[in-house]
């Protein structure tokens, strides 16, 4: 498997994907408090089945500290999974793997802490935290699985960053809260708490 690192050392690129991949954790950081505290779903759940650090409470520099250094190890388990599926998807929709890799990274970072096994409090499941609805409808068959996991949670984060002209922060938006709640925010329809 290709070393990260490395593969952005031979562009000569590794400084500018490292502040892109924190900005894109700053972002990802912000929007998944706002949209946390959107959700109006919160089944019971004791902190047995809460299989993640929750670092929601602390303020953003440590949280974003957190996040990043999380990436390393979750690059080197499951980078095959996300190279892979950031050129599959990349291809598909005419975006450059380049910039989906340190999205899918920093997401992961931030919504599971790269533990397949973490659960939300409203049922987001694996390394992705997806939704049942979203995972059933991608066809994944174990929101645990990994494999699975990455590839439908990076299939969709591509697919938004194809409907929202390559904007990673509207992208991550309609990830955490959905295109239609997004719709409904920007249309000023809903409020977004920031």
């Amino acid at each position: 498997s290709t070393d990260y690192g490395k593969l952005y050392a031979k562009e000569g690129d590794l400084s500018s994907r490292a502040q892109e991949t924190s900005s894109l954790s700053k972002r990802l950081s912000r929007y998944s408090r706002a949209f946390d505290a959107r959700r109006t779903q919160k089944p019971e759940a004791s902190p047995s089945k809460l299989k993640f650090k929750d670092v929601s409470n602390v303020g953003v520099s440590k949280r974003i500290k957190h996040i990043k250094s999380l990436i390393p190890r979750i690059q080197r388990k499951y980078g095959r999974y996300v190279q892979r599926y950031a050129r599959q998807y990349g291809d598909r929709y005419g975006i450059d793997p380049a910039r989906i890799e340190p999205l899918v990274y920093s997401m992961i970072a931030a919504e599971s802490a790269g533990d397949p096994q973490a659960v939300s409090p409203v049922g987001a499941a694996g390394l992705m935290q997806l939704m049942p609805r979203t995972w059933k409808g991608a066809g994944v068959t174990d929101p645990h699985d990994p494999k699975q996991n990455v590839k439908a949670g990076t299939k969709i984060i591509s697919e938004y960053l194809a409907r929202y002209g390559n904007d990673p922060e509207r992208a991550l938006a309609a990830y955490n809260a959905g295109s239609g709640n997004l719709q409904s925010i920007e249309a000023g329809q809903m409020d977004t708490p920031e």
